[in-house]
């Protein structure tokens, strides 16, 4: 136990569901700060669904329909808007934006729920090195450069609160190439050293592996296993999950039957 460092972000029995289809299942497990969680499992098992429901993100297709999510020991739902804003952002794992907008007008909608911020906005566009093309439309970037759009977006709406940040992202290097996936997570890492939550979708296991704290396995809506990186990535553990084998023990080289 750390004291006051013990959790940040907490599920409590959660359960998901999209209309009459439930996605997870009875979800206990927490999100400490000053550490990096890999969250892993097959397509489908519910990972995007548990970062969304950290959002309060359920609209009209997805509930939380038992349960309780609490940040900093406080219900989720209690928060207000702009406090959960201050301190919760999400980098989704599609960046979509619909108008023509250009790379610093979405970076400064990270700031839309809080008070305008162009040092916030500057300092994260030269983070993700983005500053050259920040008057680009969005729209016209490849889907890597979108994606570090989208973490620009999340520095800036976090910026100057790291130490009581969460950052919840869905596959946010999927795109990438390898330099700046690198970047990427070594900037993810500089967010939990400052204190932040950090709660990563992943499904590259090497570099998960090699990169994370802690890790959490989802199977078919459930939590398989929760704890310390070294622990978790065991391939006994990794080809029950996935339906793989690791003969050699290296994560890079699963094989198939059949």
């Amino acid at each position: 136990m750390e004291g006051k460092r013990v959790s940040r972000l907490v599920y409590r029995n959660v359960a998901a569901a999209y209309g009459r289809k439930t996605i997870l299942h009875d979800i206990n497990c927490a999100f400490p700060p000053g550490k990096v969680t890999v969250i892993i499992g097959p397509n489908g098992c519910g990972k995007t669904t548990l970062l969304r429901c950290a959002l309060g993100a359920y609209g009209s297709t997805v509930k939380r329909t038992a349960g309780e999510i609490t940040l900093n020991n406080q219900p989720l739902h209690t928060l207000s808007t702009r406090r959960r804003a201050s301190v919760v952002t999400y980098i989704p794992q599609r960046p979509l934006v619909a108008a023509p907008f250009t790379v610093r007008a979405v970076v400064e909608m990270g700031r839309f729920a809080l008070n305008r911020d162009d040092s916030a906005v500057e300092y994260a566009l030269r983070k993700v090195g983005l500053t050259d093309l920040a008057d680009i439309p969005f729209g016209e970037l490849s889907v890597g450069q979108q994606q570090r759009v989208t973490l620009a977006r999340s520095l800036a709406q976090v910026a100057g609160k790291e130490s009581e940040a969460v950052f919840l992202a869905d596959e946010p290097t999927s795109a990438m190439d390898v330099y700046h996936e690198i970047s990427a997570l070594n900037l993810f890492r500089d967010m939990a050293a400052r204190g932040a939550a950090v709660v990563v979708v992943m499904h590259d296991l090497v570099r998960a592996s090699r990169w994370a704290d802690r890790a959490v396995i989802l199977q078919q809506g459930r939590l398989f296993r929760d704890g310390d990186a070294p622990d978790i990535f065991d391939p006994t553990i990794l080809g029950e999950v996935f339906g793989v084998s690791y003969p050699t023990g290296n994560f890079a080289e699963p094989t198939i039957s059949g």
